[in-house]
C-alpha cells in the first residue's frame, strides 16, 4: 500500500511538472508570511486600543480629580469665611463686653468716691442722696448695656450692689462701708471671670479701706 500511493503522488508530481514543489514551497511560506502579518496587525490595533483606553481613563480621572480639587477648595473657603464670620462675630461682642463693663465700672467708681469721702469724713464729702440720685439716673442705662452682653453671674451680683443702695437710700440710711466694698469686689470678680482675664478672685490688702 504505500508503495503504491507513493507511485501515485510520483506520477501526480510527474503530470504537472516539477513547478508544483516550487508552488507548495511558495504557498507555505507566503502563508507563514500573512500569519505573521495579520498577527502584527491585530497586535497594533490591540496596542492602539489599549493606549486610547488609558488615554480616556486618564482624562477621566484629571477632570474627576479637578472636580474633587474644586469642591474641596470651595467647601474649605466656606469653612473659612464662616470661622472668620465667628472670630468677628465673638470679637465685636467681646469689645462690646469690656466697654459695657468700662462704663459701669466708671459709674460704680465715682459713685464709691463720693462714698468714701462720706465714709472718712472728709470735707465736701456729698451725701448719701445726693450722690445716689446722679448713680441711680444712669443706673438703667447701665444695666441695659450689660444685660445685653453679660451673664447672669455678673447680673446677679450688679444686683446685689444696687439693691443695697436701694435699700440704704429708702430707709435713710448710709451704706455700710466693708459690705459696700464686699458686694463691688464680687461683682468685679465676676466680670473678671465672664472676660477671662483671670479666675482667681482680687481682693482688698490688709490696712486698706
Amino acid at each position: 500500500m504505500p508503495s503504491e500511493l507513493l507511485s501515485a503522488v510520483g506520477t501526480v508530481i510527474g503530470a504537472i511538472g516539477g513547478g508544483a514543489v516550487v508552488v507548495f514551497g511558495l504557498s507555505g511560506w507566503l502563508g507563514k508570511v500573512w500569519a505573521e502579518r495579520l498577527m502584527n496587525t491585530e497586535k497594533a490595533e490591540h496596542a492602539r486600543k489599549l493606549a486610547s483606553e488609558q488615554a480616556e481613563h486618564a482624562t477621566r480621572l484629571k477632570e474627576l480629580e479637578s472636580r474633587l480639587r474644586g469642591d474641596v477648595d470651595a467647601g474649605l473657603t466656606l469653612i473659612k469665611t464662616q470661622l472668620e464670620f465667628q472670630r468677628g462675630k465673638h470679637e465685636k461682642a467681646h469689645a462690646d463686653k469690656l466697654s459695657a463693663y468700662h462704663d459701669a465700672i466708671h459709674r460704680v467708681a465715682k459713685f464709691f468716691g463720693d462714698l468714701n469721702a462720706l465714709h472718712l469724713n472728709l470735707p465736701g464729702a456729698r451725701p448719701f442722696l445726693e450722690s445716689f440720685a446722679e448713680f441711680e439716673s444712669a443706673r438703667f442705662e447701665v444695666y441695659g448695656r450689660m444685660a445685653l452682653v453679660a451673664p447672669q453671674s455678673v447680673m446677679n451680683a450688679y444686683d446685689e450692689l444696687v439693691v443695697m443702695f436701694l435699700d440704704n437710700a429708702l430707709k435713710g440710711t448710709t451704706p455700710d462701708w466693708a459690705r459696700t466694698r464686699e458686694l463691688a469686689l464680687g461683682w468685679i470678680n465676676a466680670a473678671r471671670q465672664d472676660i477671662g482675664v483671670d479666675i482667681t478672685e482680687i481682693g482688698y490688702s490688709r490696712g486698706i479701706y
